[in-house]
């Protein structure tokens, strides 16, 4: 990205996530509106890639935080996104 080498307050890395985040969040919505089942589906191919991953501590806040963003952008409720 431009400008990246003048980031003086090193805000380029949260102002691309949140614009990432704006553009699924509106592409989702999107899909949903066609396929009411996408989000469900979308969630379920989440649960799917972190049901092999261990009890380890780092597995499971990894989960977590995965969770969190994925409910984040398909707009369920009860999850902030980490």
């Amino acid at each position: 990205m431009e400008n990246e080498v003048n980031d003086r307050f090193g805000v380029a890395s949260g102002a691309q996530k949140k614009a990432i985040y704006a553009t699924l969040q509106a592409l989702v919505a999107h899909a949903m509106t066609t396929d009411p089942t996408f989000s469900d589906r979308l969630v379920a191919s989440v649960e799917d890639y972190l049901t092999p991953l261990s009890d380890a501590e780092q597995d499971q806040d990894f989960a977590a935080r995965v969770r969190a963003n994925i409910h984040h952008i398909v707009g369920s409720p009860g999850s902030e996104a980490v």
